[in-house]
């Protein structure tokens, strides 16, 4: 996009000051801005005048224009006007245009470097760009990767059925029966997925065991209370 440069020493020039009005200086800039964006170099033809400036009525463009005249701002030339000293500030018409067409070149160029990036790239490789690339660092990386431990997957255990809990019975006394009793059951409770359920199960089968199986103070209350390290003897 060409620019309309403007000395920012403009307002106080002799000339525009000569041409007597921030009107006038308006309408010099919006004629800047008309040449730069049509690449006219600096040519501005009289029915274009009203163009200038959507702030400046039509039948008053001619007489700003004649003001910028008499001023040396513009001169006048056959159809039209032409800015005073045009180049001097702002790029010809030429030059915009190679400028332009350099930009697209180099536009071009890497949008065709990108492309043959994207096409020499190999998917899911390990490496940055260049180690994929280069052959030999490329196949250092995979011997590398090659190498490296693997995190082995752990089984994932079944879940343990709900099954009665079965304490082996051995030659013993009640009171080292029941102790057996309390390990077992206090491990199973720890790893049962309803622990819950499981001692109200325990609960039920107590009631039915035979007495002379248990020690005198192993009641249906004892069991229930759960704390057999304090009621044992």
């Amino acid at each position: 996009m060409p620019w309309a440069k403007i000395d920012d020493d403009a307002p106080h020039h002799p000339k525009f000051v000569k041409a007597g009005s921030i009107a006038a200086f308006g309408f010099w800039v919006a004629g800047n801005c008309y040449c730069n964006k049509r690449l006219t170099d600096g040519f501005i033809e009289a029915s274009a005048l009203r163009l200038l400036s959507p702030t400046v009525r039509p039948q008053q463009a001619p007489r700003l224009a004649q003001r910028l005249v008499s001023a040396g701002l513009w001169e006048a030339v056959e159809g039209g006007f032409r800015v005073h000293d045009f180049h001097q500030y702002n790029p010809t018409s030429e030059q915009v245009k190679a400028e332009r067409n350099a930009a697209k070149e180099r536009k071009d160029r890497w949008r065709e470097r990108r492309s043959e990036r994207s096409r020499n790239a190999v998917p899911h490789s390990s490496g940055t760009l260049s180690e994929r690339r280069s052959p030999i660092v490329g196949n250092a990386v995979r011997n590398a990767l090659g190498t490296m431990p693997t995190r082995a997957r752990l089984p994932v255990p079944d879940p343990i059925p709900p099954t009665p809990l079965r304490v082996e019975r051995v030659p013993a006394t009640a009171e080292q029966r029941l102790a057996e009793f309390e390990v077992a059951f206090a491990d199973r409770l720890l790893t049962h997925p309803q622990p819950s359920a499981f001692r109200a199960e325990v609960l039920r089968a107590a009631e039915t065991w035979p007495s002379h199986a248990l020690p005198p103070k192993a009641t249906l209350l004892w069991f229930r209370d759960g704390a057999w390290h304090r009621q044992a003897s």
